[in-house]
């Protein structure tokens, strides 16, 4: 309620303080400032049904007749329809300093105005009958007035015989021609803004609705755009009547219209608060309002303006009990709480307030039009509750931007943006099942020895902590060199680098490095490496609901193979004679040589060295000699070389295993068909 006092203050202030009417038919204004505009309101002599000039005024005996007042509430014309003649003597000062001017507000009828028996201005035909009679469209105009002396005689004829609202229903202003020019600029520009501001809040909403993907459930906005629309149009159509501008708008179009927007506005009104609280507004009011609403724009389209003005009144008591309703309905959705109510409950009550207000102006009271102004205070709160709402949704933007980084980053966590883009996407989200690139690639393949050995001893909780501390030691590495893991397989490892990338044996060396450091609880772990370069096949496998990436290739699996082998051989790394012939010369030894069963070419398998020092390397001219004489079969020559360099490095693993082959090949035979080859 005290937001609401000032505009009560506002609304009883506009009918209480009134220009006081005169009990004669002059008014004195030799003192009074003509630069400022005065209303010539008050008691008017009128002859009914009589058009007299200036000379024939004194020869007859007029009524008194209040003005503004439209014919149907004077008791001198019984049929509140007719014409008659006006007269008011103006006194003025003879010796003002500036060009005098009269205020003629627009007022849909026709009528003529004399000034000391001199025509100033003119609208219209005027009639003794509906025939006769002729109105044209006008807005408010200004008139200058000559003046020789200290009396102005303003001498009247109406003719009104089609609209209720007939009669000098609007006031006239006398004042400074300067003054009254300026005034009504500003009057027109302020109007201007309110028509403006309407129509841009419309278009607003308009593109609000359009652009919205579930505008079908979202109705309320484009509601409320046409309810502006309307709004727009009785703003132009009343005051100065800016529309009556437009060429192709006839006196009877605009009149049409200006009736019209009354019934398609509040109609939309119900409709647009019905959308906007579905659970709140009664479907019944809505419906009922439509219907009338709709009844009475009938009428304004196809009978005479004499009829469907005489239906206002009517219109005008079912917009109190409309109004009535609607202030129900807001307070009562202040009371649940329900969201932007405050809002929406100033909003009603100042087009609540400003149209009952100016339905009084109309019928009762002479006050200026306040619907205009009821439209601003309700755009300008609508232009809060969109400031709010925009505020709202660009904070709520921002916050699932942060958010979707936050997940990208953590998807990148599970599907590297180097896979993504090894796919030729830009997002994750892009990747669709079926999505699928084949590319060269380098593979390497590292794996825990005796892991599940060691998981044995430890709990659940220390399984993880060591395979993730392992994990956080070694990824950094990979990272370093251009690695990019694919897979964790439990304690073991798929990571991938670009063909032919250089730094592969530089990464698995500098791991090894790593992990000579690593300690947890003072478990030590060791591992082996397995590289192999190839074609590999990428892609996302799964459904849609749940997808992971896949290395689908022979590549991967003969990488996971001579990994697994190389424990058998006791060597740290083992790479393929594709990453060996990439790398010359690289500290290596061939190793072995090995056949699988689904691929036509034998696998050559070669062991890596960190250094020149290391044994195994310093005699790899004797291994290569005792492998020679295994594959000619020649046994007892193998086995004699075999023993002698496992004199020289008993540690070497790839000696016991070929005096194990040796041995059983020699106990058990050999195949007709075997080449020397290993088959895994």
């Amino acid at each position: 309620m005290p937001l609401l006092s000032p505009i009560l203050l506002l609304f009883l202030c506009t009918i209480l303080v009134q220009a006081s009417p005169y009990e004669n038919y002059s008014v004195d204004l030799r003192q009074h400032d003509m630069a400022t505009p005065y209303e010539l309101s008050g008691t008017w002599q009128f002859f009914p049904n009589t058009f007299l000039t200036e000379e024939e005024v004194p020869k007859n005996e007029g009524v008194p007749y209040r003005v503004p007042a439209p014919f149907y509430r004077s008791e001198v014309l019984p049929e509140r329809y007719g014409f008659g003649t006006f007269f008011k003597t103006v006194y003025i000062c003879p010796k003002h300093e500036c060009m005098l001017g009269l205020e003629v507000l627009p007022m849909h009828q026709a009528f003529t105005i004399f000034v000391n028996g001199e025509k100033i201005y003119k609208n219209g035909i005027l009639g003794n009958t509906p025939l006769e009679t002729e109105a044209t469209k006008e807005t408010s105009i200004i008139v200058p007035i000559q003046t020789t002396g200290d009396t102005l005689r303003i001498l009247v004829h109406f003719s009104n015989f089609h609209n209720r609202r007939g009669g000098p229903w609007r006031s006239f202003f006398i004042g400074s021609l300067n003054v009254l020019s300026d005034l009504e600029t500003w009057s027109r520009g302020r109007e201007v803004a309110f028509f403006s501001a309407i129509l841009t809040l419309a278009l607003i909403f308009l593109m609000l609705h359009y652009l919205d993907p579930n505008r079908d459930n979202v109705k309320y906005r484009i509601y409320f755009s046409l309810l502006c629309i309307g709004a727009a149009f009785r703003v132009g159509l009343t005051g100065n009547r800016l529309l009556a501008d437009i060429p192709f708008f006839s006196r009877e179009i605009l009149l049409r219209l200006e009736y019209g927007s009354v019934y398609f506005s509040i109609a939309l009104w119900c409709v647009y608060l019905r959308s906007l609280y579905p659970g709140f507004f009664s479907k019944a009011v809505s419906h009922i309002c439509l219907a009338i609403s709709l009844l009475f724009l009938i009428a304004t389209l196809f009978v005479s303006p004499r009829i469907y003005s005489e239906l206002m009144p009517l219109y005008n008591t079912v917009l109190i009990f409309v109004f009535l309703y609607i202030l129900f309905f807001t307070v009562h959705i202040l009371i649940k709480r329900q969201g932007g109510a405050l809002l929406l409950f100033l909003s009603n009550s100042l087009i609540v307030l400003s149209i009952t207000h100016d339905i009084f102006a109309y019928d009762l009271i002479h006050a200026r039009h306040m619907f205009p102004y009821g439209m601003a205070g309700m755009v300008f709160i609508q232009a809060i509750i969109l400031s709010r709402d925009f505020s709202y949704a660009r904070n709520h933007q921002q916050s699932l931007a942060i958010e979707m980084k936050e997940i990208n980053q953590s998807l990148h966590r599970f599907i590297p943006q180097d896979v993504i883009s090894l796919m030729n996407k830009h997002e994750i989200s892009s990747i669709r099942i079926g999505d699928q690139i084949s590319k060269q690639l380098t593979i390497m393949t590292i794996d825990i020895h005796s892991f599940t050995a060691i998981s044995e001893s430890l709990s659940p909780e220390d399984i993880f902590s060591l395979i993730n501390a392992y994990h956080s030691k070694i990824g950094p590495v990979i990272e370093r060199f251009g690695g990019v893991i694919t897979s964790y397989l439990g304690d073991g490892i798929i990571i991938f680098f670009e063909a032919y990338n250089p730094c592969v044996l530089d990464a698995a060396d500098a791991l090894h490095r790593e992990l000579t450091t690593f300690l947890f609880k003072d478990i030590r772990l060791s591992h082996s490496i397995g590289i192999h370069g190839g074609t590999v096949t990428l892609g996302p496998v799964g459904y849609k609901e749940r997808m992971d990436i896949l290395l689908c290739s022979s590549t991967v699996e003969i990488a996971q193979k001579i990994e697994e082998l190389s424990r058998i051989y006791g060597a740290e790394t083992v790479i393929t004679e594709t990453i060996q012939n990439q790398h010359t010369p690289p500290l290596c030894r061939h190793l072995d040589t090995l056949v699988f069963p689904h691929i036509a070419e034998p696998i050559h398998m070669y062991q890596v060295f960190s250094t020149t020092k290391d044994p195994r390397y310093i005699h790899t001219p004797l291994f290569t000699e005792a492998v020679g004489r295994y594959r000619q079969r020649d046994w007892n020559g193998a086995i004699e070389k075999f023993t002698q360099l496992l004199s020289k490095t008993p540690d070497d693993l790839a000696l016991h295993e070929y005096i194990r082959r040796c041995t059983q090949h020699k106990t058990y035979g050999t195949p007709l068909d075997w080449c020397g080859y290993h088959s895994v």
